[in-house]
Parts: C-alpha cells; structure tokens; sequence
C-alpha cells in the first residue's frame, strides 16, 4: 500500500472528476475530494483572512497578497500531488510541500473546532470549509463530546529556572482515579532540554529532573477562565524507547469535579468516522500556511474530525486516521462517534502518510494495562 495514502485518499485525480477545482465529487463522508484547485484556493484565502481579523490585524491592505500566497499554497499541493501520482517517495515531500498539502485538506471537510466551556465552537462555513458534513454529527454526540473533552487535559511543563511560563507539550486523558495516559515522546521528548530521565533500576520509571515541573490544565480552553490545573506528583510508567507502544502514565495531585476517567475499548469500533482531542502547541511566528489550517494555534483545547483509514502494512497494528493536527495533539484521545469509549491513543501525525494511533486493543493487552 503506499505510505501516501492521507493525500492521495483526498486529494488524487482519481478520486472523481474536477473535485475542488469543479463541482466536486464526494468521499463517503461527503467531503470534496479531486486535485487541488481554484475552490481550494478560494477556501484558503477565506481562512487566512479570518486567522488575521481573529488576531487584530487588517487584511484590507494585503488582500490581494493573501489571495496569491493562497493560489501559491494550492499550486504547490497541486505539484505535489501529481508527482506522488507518479511514484515519487514520501521522502520526497519537504516542509513547505505537507504545509501545502495540509492547507488543502482542512478544506476538504477536516477542521480544528475550539471548545467554549461547555459548547463546541459552531461549525461556519466561511471559518470551517466544506465541514457542513459534520453538523449532524455535532448535533447528536456533543453531549458526549463534551464528556470526553472535560476528561481531556493539556500537558505543561515549567522549566522554573529560566522564569517562563509553562508550555504546553502534549495532551494527556484521565484513566482512572487521578492517573492519566499520555505518549512517551510527551514525557521525554527527543529535543532538549528533556524535562525527565528514566531509572537505572526501572528503566520503565522516570524521575523530573530537578529545575522542572509537569501539571496538567484540564481548563485551557477558548471557555471562561477557570483553575482546573493538577501538579502531576508521579510518572509510574513510560513505555521502553523500543517498544511499538507510545505510552505514558501519570498520577495527579486531583481530579476537577465533574471530570470522569474515560474507559478503553472493549468491542471494536463500530463507525470509521472519528474524533481527536489535542492541544495545538505556541508557536513563536505562525508562518501563514499553519495559519490557514489552524489559525494561531495557542495551546487552546481543539477537537479535529476525520476517518479511519486503510490499515497501513508499514505500521502493523496502528489505526490510521486522517483528521487534521499538529504539535500538542500527541497523546490525545480518538473516539469514533457510535461509541463512548476511547477507541485508539494518537501519537503521530503527517499530511502526507496519515496519522497514527494505537488501538485499544493494543492498550488493553500491554503491560501499561496495570494502571488502568
């Protein structure tokens, strides 16, 4: 199978007709589906307005800039589509090719809704292109959408030395009774400063290094300000560099009232259409194309809609899926919209190849189960 699957599923010429430069064909979601086209680019220009006027800043005077860097956007997917189409690797696709790509496939019907306390954002179609599709969906599960999102919590970690604020590096879900699951990379990412180190002695263990500090925000959300933070007092579990599972645990100091763990799985899904909560990490510049896919992305509590994909034989035993996301998500909770329980952990994502979860089922028979 090719490892291309995200964008050529939604973006290929061979998925019926003009697509988005036309009328349009549909996906089994219903979203447009074809090669990138003036629709597209229409639709990005729309988002890179709305990302400026969300910020306070004018875009009468660079309209028209905005407009050809949304043309450029679309182009530039269009290109790298076509040389997918042709055999290319996904090796091949740089930085500005997948930002390109991405832009064009949150118009097609994958969007980052905020969440306002105890509402989701209303889906617009101005502000969330060609996501009509998914107002149903919202109308019958927000109730438990809204449910698994006061379970949902970010990630911060504090380097108390240097004086910052706590940044936000991942998303991490209640489990139980004051213990929360998360990825590995979360806890020890590959980038330093890394904020803990494992045990000599149980090398499944870490210890914070001292000078730092995880606490979860169950609260950081586009809702009314609230304290809803918890020091994270312990991280009993991460699973070993080379384990296939990206897993971690964490005990907190307490749990919000009105936050109830969420359960794992038992029965297989029973829809492909999924849900995924994350918390898209701060950056220092937005650069235009992340803007046009999420905004300005603020650490903010996002739910992003998607499907399941095909299984990919590269990754065995991984759910695939291609809702939107970005840096934060890691460690956030999928649910397919049929069930209550959390049916697969993410932990990777790429506009390219797709992105990547482990099932419950894989949780379930793991040794991190203990903690559950």
């Amino acid at each position: 199978m090719d490892n291309a699957q995200r964008a050529l599923r939604l973006l290929s010429r061979g998925r019926g007709g003009p697509g988005a430069a036309g009328a349009g064909a549909a996906e089994s979601s219903g979203a447009a589906a074809g090669p990138p086209g003036d629709r597209d680019a229409s639709a990005i220009a729309r988002l890179l307005k709305e990302a400026r006027a969300s910020n306070g800043q004018p875009t009468a005077g660079d309209s028209a800039d905005l407009d050809r860097l949304a043309g450029a956007l679309v182009e530039r997917a269009k290109s790298v589509m076509q040389r997918l189409e042709q055999g290319a690797a996904v090796s091949s696709v740089d930085d500005m090719d997948a930002a390109a790509l991405e832009s064009v496939i949150r118009t097609r019907g994958r969007p980052a809704l905020a969440i306002e306390g105890q509402r989701l954002e209303a889906i617009d179609d101005t502000k969330h292109p060609g996501s009509g599709l998914w107002r149903t969906f919202v109308d019958d599960f927000e109730a438990n959408m809204m449910r698994v999102a006061g379970a949902t919590a970010a990630v911060l970690v504090r380097d108390q030395l240097s004086g910052r604020p706590p940044v936000v590096c991942g998303t991490a879900w209640l489990v139980g009774d004051g213990v929360m699951v998360t990825n590995r990379h979360v806890v020890l990412p590959q980038d330093p400063p890394r904020p803990a180190k494992r045990l000599d002695a149980e090398p499944t263990r870490v210890t914070v290094k001292s000078g730092f500090e995880f606490m979860v925000d169950f609260a950081l959300d586009d809702g009314p300000a609230r304290d809803r933070k918890s020091l994270v007092t312990e991280i009993p579990f991460v699973s070993a560099d080379t384990d296939a599972v990206d897993i971690a645990v964490l005990r907190i100091t307490a749990v919000p009232a009105g936050a109830s763990p969420l359960k794992i799985g038992v029965k297989p899904p029973a829809s492909k259409m999924v849900y995924l909560f994350g918390h898209p990490g701060v950056m220092a510049a937005v650069p235009l194309e992340v803007q046009a896919v999420f905004g300005t992305p603020n650490g903010r509590k996002r739910v992003c809609f998607g499907e399941r994909m095909p299984d990919d034989p590269a990754y065995p035993g991984d759910w695939m899926h291609d809702a939107s996301t970005i840096g934060g998500f890691s460690g956030g909770c999928m649910l397919t919209f049929a069930d209550t329980d959390v049916a697969a952990l993410h932990y990777y994502g790429h506009p390219v190849s797709g992105n990547r979860a482990i099932p419950a089922a894989a949780l379930r028979s793991h040794a991190v189960r203990a903690f559950f």
